[in-house]
């Protein structure tokens, strides 16, 4: 604890980075919902126990032979009092852990008790057989039924699933065992964009805003999912089989209201999305990713 902000029956908001973060889409969501509101950092989770840093290994920063710096994995806490004393919140930033998950979410707890926290919920995203040209896909779970109307009433799909799980799933039964609503929101990202993708980011966040009760500004997001749309579209326009491809999954979605296997393989299509993509950001003298909720705030 870095220090102790005065907060009102706060909700909890988490996101994780690793494997439910298809696309960057919860951290971006996240990134972009803390910058928006100014939140302050108060508390953060020491990495060494959690992590084999042989598999997510530190970032080195080294300028003309001199060490300035090691960056291990950042799980931080960061606080925001509603000023118009609506709903107090706590952004938890963090990297899904490799090992000891019940303690790291012990400590986690510890964060919830001590500002009696009223409500968690999580923001995820995997990759799916979607497509983009429609509005993105958010899926809900929650660790007790009294939140399944709401979930449903904000036109979130309930999820059914069993299979290798995240940490959002412990996270919510572990909260059961300490009566704490939770819910977990995640965006499904066309599996044949595997880059930052701000339409699927900021839709998360408005459901997820939705869900709160608050208001925030989204309007660079937006800008930048406009952006990014514009891109796939001159992209499709030189691609039939692009083209015929996201028709199929269109078809699908609208017929079945769930993603089946589409007959046409799009690894190759991936591929190319993901080399027309960083062309016209290098082209733009911008970096090698898609304009990002990040950076937008």
């Amino acid at each position: 604890m870095e220090s102790h902000p005065d907060l009102r029956d706060p909700w909890l908001v988490a996101a994780f980075d690793g494997w439910p973060n298809a696309g960057g889409v919860a951290v971006q969501a996240m990134h972009y919902l803390r910058t928006k509101l100014g939140a302050a950092k108060f508390a953060d989770i020491a990495p060494q126990e959690f992590y084999s840093f042989a598999v997510l290994r530190p970032l080195a920063v080294i300028e003309e032979g001199v060490v300035k710096g090691v960056r291990f994995p950042l799980n931080e806490f960061y606080s925001w009092k509603d000023p118009g004393g609506h709903r107090d919140l706590i952004l938890f930033s963090g990297a899904e852990p490799h090992r000891q998950w019940r303690h790291y979410l012990d400590c986690v707890y510890e964060v919830v008790r001590e500002f009696r926290v009223a409500r968690v919920v999580s923001l995820g995203a995997t990759y799916d057989r979607v497509p983009h040209t429609l509005d993105p896909r958010i899926s809900a779970s929650a660790n007790d039924e009294s939140l399944v109307a709401e979930l449903t009433g904000l036109g979130l799909h309930l999820t059914s699933y069993m299979g290798p799980c995240s940490i959002h799933t412990v996270m919510l039964e572990a909260f059961k065992e300490h009566h704490l609503l939770s819910s977990s929101l995640w965006g499904h990202v066309p599996h044949y964009l595997q880059v930052g993708n701000p339409p699927v980011a900021g839709f998360l966040l408005q459901k997820l805003l939705h869900m709160i009760g608050i208001e925030v500004d989204l309007s660079d997001i937006r800008l930048a999912s406009e952006e990014f749309q514009e891109m796939l579209k001159r992209f499709m326009a030189e691609k039939p089989e692009m083209r015929e491809y996201v028709r199929q999954l269109e078809e699908e979605t609208v017929r079945d209201g769930e993603v089946s296997a589409a007959p046409l393989g799009a690894d190759h299509l991936m591929r190319e999305v993901e080399e027309f993509l960083k062309q016209i950001q290098q082209g733009r003298g911008g970096d090698d990713q898609p304009p990002s909720p990040g950076a937008a705030g």
